[in-house]
C-alpha cells in the first residue's frame, strides 16, 4: 500500500495506520436524499390539510409562484402580473382550506396545459404571462428519493465500508484490527481478504511436513 504525506509517496505497512482507511460515515449526498424525501413527505401530508401559496417578487416584472395542495406541489414563473404593485414587501404567503386540488386545475387550462402524465403537468403560456409551470406528485417523488438514499446506504455497507476495511489491514465483518501475519480475524474468526479475495488456506490449519 502506498501513502501520501509532505514527503510524496512512501510505501507503508498495510496495517501501519488502522486510522488511514477506517470507517467513515456515510457520504454526504446519502443525507441530503434523506432530508429531501422527509420534506418532500411533510409536503404531501401538510397539502392534505391546507394548501399554501407563496409568490416572490423576482423583479423586472417577474413573480415566482410556489404552490402545494391535495399531494403536489408546484412552482410557476410569470410575468406582467400586479401582485406586488401596492405591496412593500417582495413576498405573499396565503393559505387555503380546504385544500386545492392544483393537478386538476392545471390540467385542463386548454392550451396552456403542454404535458399531462403520470401526475407531471406542465403548462406554458407566454403569451398569456405564463413563461413555465411544473407540477409534480410530492409521494411518489418522496417514495424515489427514500429508495435513492437505501440503495447507497446497502452499497455502502455491502461494498464501499468493506474495501475500506480491507485497504486498513481490518477485518472485513467486525473491522478489528488485523496483524500483518494474521489470517485470521482474533475477533470473529473471519479468513483475512487480500485484493478482494478470500484466503484459501490458513496458516497452520494442517500440520506442517518434516523435511524428509
Amino acid at each position: 500500500m502506498f501513502r501520501g504525506d509532505k514527503g510524496g509517496w512512501r510505501p507503508a505497512p498495510i496495517d501501519a495506520d488502522p486510522d488511514f482507511f477506517a470507517d467513515r460515515p456515510l457520504p454526504p449526498l446519502t443525507g441530503v436524499l434523506v432530508a429531501l424525501a422527509i420534506l418532500v413527505g411533510a409536503v404531501y401530508a401538510r397539502g392534505r390539510l391546507v394548501s399554501d401559496t407563496l409568490r416572490l417578487d423576482a423583479g423586472a416584472g417577474a413573480t415566482v409562484h410556489l404552490f402545494s395542495g391535495q399531494g403536489s406541489a408546484a412552482f410557476a414563473v410569470s410575468t406582467g402580473g400586479d401582485y406586488f404593485k401596492d405591496s412593500k414587501t417582495w413576498w405573499q404567503y396565503s393559505d387555503t382550506r380546504p385544500p386545492i386540488d392544483f393537478r386538476t386545475r392545471w390540467a385542463n387550462l386548454g392550451n396552456e396545459t403542454r404535458f399531462n402524465r403520470f401526475g407531471f403537468v406542465v403548462i406554458r403560456e407566454p403569451s398569456r404571462g405564463n413563461v413555465l409551470g411544473v407540477l409534480v406528485p410530492c409521494l411518489p417523488i418522496a417514495a424515489a428519493l427514500a429508495s435513492m438514499a437505501v440503495v447507497r446506504v446497502a452499497w455502502y455497507r455491502a461494498i464501499t465500508r468493506r474495501k475500506n476495511r480491507i485497504l486498513a489491514g481490518q477485518c472485513p465483518d467486525c473491522g478489528h484490527p488485523m496483524g500483518g501475519l494474521a489470517e485470521r480475524c482474533a475477533h470473529c474468526g473471519r479468513a483475512r481478504v487480500r485484493g478482494g479475495m478470500r484466503v484459501g488456506k490458513v496458516r497452520n490449519a494442517e500440520p506442517a511436513r518434516k523435511a524428509a
